[in-house]
């Protein structure tokens, strides 16, 4: 390592044993893009060996990433793929133990320095030696096709960060030329996938990338950019000349020259990680590794974010930062001994969080590099620490780490504190079992127009209702939840609903979202209130408020039979009146009605099912008109599940019981309209034997709002992509390790601020997005609709935006497990 830093230390896993203005100069040249295998925003992570799991997962934070290194060299004896056997199977433990918490696995491969012979005076020397061996680069190959393969039977996603520090030496090594002047053993190894490939230093890169190419495709690879690689240390120095666009510009291009702009060979590198320091920066003992965090003096915060950006232009490429120190001054406990060194690097980012995204920065991951440095589990084994509350003053620090700790986290448990407050309060989860859905004939229970439910005239703004759904319309007097749909109609203003358990506290969530004058429906599931009742709440000016019943939850005590559980199905089409889908080609007519299969298709079997979940949409409307579901073979109900105007396209989700033959009926009053239906659930009907999931009400709760970053995204979604929104662990629903892991959530989901006509579609993160919506808009409206979708294996739910740019609310009110 360049002699102004400290080198890493070898990591083993124990269970086996980061106000100046700087000129643009040339202007970046345009590089390949590359896929970008991670979530939307900026996210959080910790280096996390198996020891440290558990803390992990109990913090109540839900961090997206875990790291660990594989380390210990190629051909020791010793080498990661020696700590647990067959060979490799730590690599993939650590994937699998990641993925079921919802953590997405990050591998820091630090091998070549620590395999033998590792002859020089220096870490610089040493890489290089090895990197011209021919018996160790044909181990060190082996060894990391060991890797890709153990990634390849993982199957998910899994980033390898390879050789922090290797790639800073060469590019001080070689002095501003290419890496291709560099030699290195590639084809000379006589490794049969390397043959053709030159031998050098850029050789390397791309024997790398063509192994990941040949081995597992699913693997996202990262390069490392080290501060100090330009022999301008950005980390310590203060040369106030030093212009952080021109060492980005030169860092850039090194890597670029690695495969990141091309590669004739294969596959260009996926992700850059940076690292910001080696130790808490009071381990120094002076104040030479501080960073200023008001960015009057160097080295600073600024400078650093103005190279992050510049480097992302440069390379075009996302951007982790990565082993960043876990002091802090803010806890008492942080008394610059050994374990409870301070730094200010987590606390900078923590509260300039829109900074780091704006430079490109998309993860941020936290972790002690070398022993005595302070880590977030109680390293030292001294418990809860507080200084005997005595502040211990460090850099730009008269006595501020004044706060006493109630953890026994080396950290005083700031990390834990401050990116919980970052995703935003987390409620605890709430544990099964589940309760059987009971699916009724819609029937009226709340009509302000005509004072039906005991409410006259229209709700008021600031103003709720009580309705009481127990024992009402077929709803048992034991049920814990109910599914209505619920419409607004003459509507005065802007607004939108609240539905809540009655007695409980009003949440931050909405169901229904309108503009004057608009009439809107949207199905919701609420948890009953002790009193069997729910409580509307409107926001502002007046609304006639309708609510149908559609079906009911009963107790987890109540007898158990087979019926009513859940079964979640990918999305698939029933119905496309457009293109003849489902048997039926052209508008529905004024005062028609269709009837339309279910039992047998899209996933739903040929027996065995009560009820259906669908997503109905309406296009091409003539006039202003309604829709109403219900099982084929029974009347007509004075019921609705769309309202909808004149060229209006429109979705809501439906749970109807199935009728005769195992179809629904569909009822348009006027005009003449294009019917979607997509089926994305099925409920069990009485038949002995069949098993699925139960529903857990929640009091309505928000996890992601893309307007003030809550879920950790804080922009709106562009057309063409995709977030993934962790759900497991958030809300109330439990993690995806607990007893009682969620099947599926129950979501209102809510666009707006919508750019362009799109269309949303929800489905379970890791598998391929399916042809199919769950709303739809025109530019400037804000819609909601109810959904139910399957959780990904690692507790993710994916939404994709077609068009535009739109943001996205998501309330969680329940969840199937």
């Amino acid at each position: 390592m360049n002699s102004t830093r400290v080198a890493r230390a070898i990591v083993i896993s124990s269970a086996l044993m980061a106000a100046f203005g700087w000129a643009t100069i040339t202007t970046p040249m345009p590089v390949a893009a590359s896929n970008n295998p991670l979530p939307a925003g900026l996210n959080f992570g910790l280096g996390n060996d198996p020891g440290d799991l558990l803390w992990m997962t109990s913090s109540g934070v839900p961090w997206k990433f875990r790291y660990t290194y594989l380390s210990a060299g190629v051909n020791t004896g010793n080498g990661w793929e020696t700590w647990n056997t067959p060979a490799g199977q730590y690599a993939s433990y650590y994937m699998t133990d990641s993925a079921v918490n919802g953590y997405l696995p990050v591998f820091s491969y630090y091998e070549l320095l620590q395999s033998n012979p590792s002859s020089g005076s220096n870490e610089s020397d040493r890489d290089f030696s090895n990197l011209n061996n021919t018996a160790t680069m044909s181990a060190y190959y082996a060894n990391f096709t060991l890797l890709m393969q153990e990634a390849h039977s993982f199957g998910g996603n899994v980033i390898v960060h390879v050789e922090p520090d290797l790639w800073g030496y060469l590019e001080q090594r070689a002095a501003g030329a290419s890496p291709a002047t560099l030699s290195a053993s590639v084809a000379s190894s006589g490794n049969a996938d390397l043959q053709g490939l030159p031998n050098t230093a850029q050789g390397f890169a791309y024997a790398l990338l063509r192994l990941r190419d040949r081995y597992a495709s699913n693997v996202t690879m990262a390069i490392h950019d080290s501060l100090w690689a330009t022999s301008r240390d950005l980390a310590i120095d203060t040369d106030p000349a030093l212009d952080p666009n021109a060492v980005a510009d030169q860092a850039g291009g090194f890597l670029n020259s690695l495969g990141i702009s091309s590669n004739p060979y294969g596959s260009a590198w996926d992700l850059v990680f940076n690292d910001v320091a080696d130790h808490d920066a009071a381990w120094y003992g002076d104040n030479s590794h501080w960073w200023d965090r008001t960015n009057s003096s160097l080295p600073n915060f600024a400078r650093w974010l103005a190279y992050m950006a510049r480097l992302h232009a440069d390379t075009n490429r996302a951007l982790v930062v990565w082993q960043v120190p876990v002091g802090n001054q803010y806890f008492l406990t942080m008394n610059n001994t050994n374990g409870h060194y301070q730094d200010n690097r987590a606390e900078y980012f923590m509260s300039h969080p829109s900074d780091l995204q704006a430079a490109g920065i998309q993860a941020v991951l936290f972790g002690k590099a070398n022993g005595g440095q302070t880590n977030y589990t109680d390293d030292t084994g001294d418990g809860i620490t507080n200084n005997n509350g005595v502040p211990t003053s460090g850099y730009q620090c008269n006595g501020c780490n004044s706060h006493a700790s109630t953890v026994a986290d080396d950290d005083g448990g700031f990390l834990r504190m401050a990116v919980a407050n970052y995703y935003g309060p987390n409620p605890a989860p709430v544990p099964g079992p589940g309760g059987a859905y009971h699916p009724v004939v819609p029937q009226r229970i709340l009509d302000t127009r005509t004072s039906l439910g005991g409410h006259p005239g229209r709700l008021g703004g600031g103003q709720s209702l009580d309705l009481m759904v127990a024992g009402q319309a077929g709803v048992q007097a034991n049920a814990i939840a109910a599914v209505l749909n619920v419409t607004v109609t003459n509507t005065t203003s802007a607004g939108y609903l609240t539905l809540y358990p009655s007695g409980a506290a009003r949440p931050t969530a909405s169901n229904l979202n309108w503009v004057a004058g608009q009439t809107i429906p949207n199905l919701v599931e609420v948890k009953l209130g002790t009193s069997g009742g729910v409580t509307i709440f409107n926001s502002q000016g007046l609304a006639d408020v309708v609510a149908d019943v559609e079906g009911w939850v009963a107790a987890p005590s109540s007898p158990a039979g087979p019926d009513g559980l859940f079964k979640a199905l990918q999305p698939a089409r029933l119905l496309d009146t457009r293109d003849g889908t489902g048997g039926y080609q052209g508008p529905l007519g004024q005062g028609a009605a269709l009837h339309m299969q279910v039992l047998g298709r899209g996933g739903v079997p040929g027996a065995g099912a009560e009820a259906v979940i669908v997503n109905v949409t309406v296009t091409n409307a003539t006039a202003t008109s309604f829709l109403t579901v219900w099982p084929t073979g029974g009347s007509l109900p004075t019921a609705s599940n769309l309202n909808f105007t004149a060229g209006q396209t429109i979705p809501n989700r439906v749970i109807v019981r199935l009728g005769t033959g195992g179809q629904i009926d569909i009822y348009n009053h006027a005009g003449s309209v294009d019917v979607v239906v997509d089926v994305n659930g099925w409920f069990t009907d009485a038949t002995a034997g069949q098993v699925g999931a139960g529903l857990v009400p929640l009091s309505p709760y928000r996890i992601l709002d893309t307007r003030s970053g809550v879920g950790g995204f804080g922009s709106p979604v562009p057309g063409g992509s995709s977030i993934a929104l962790p759900v497991a662990g958030k809300g109330g629903v439990p993690a995806m390790g607990s007893a009682t892991p969620p099947r599926a959530v129950v979501l209102n989901v809510t666009v707006t601020d919508t750019t362009a006509p799109s269309f949303l579609t929800a489905w379970p993160d890791a598998i391929t997005r399916p042809w199919t919506s769950d709303l739809n808009w025109v530019a400037g409206v804000t819609i909601p609709n109810f959904t139910v979708v399957e959780v990904g294996a690692n507790g993710d739910v994916d939404f994709y935006n077609h068009l535009g740019s739109t943001d996205l609310v998501v309330d969680v009110v329940g969840y199937y497990n």
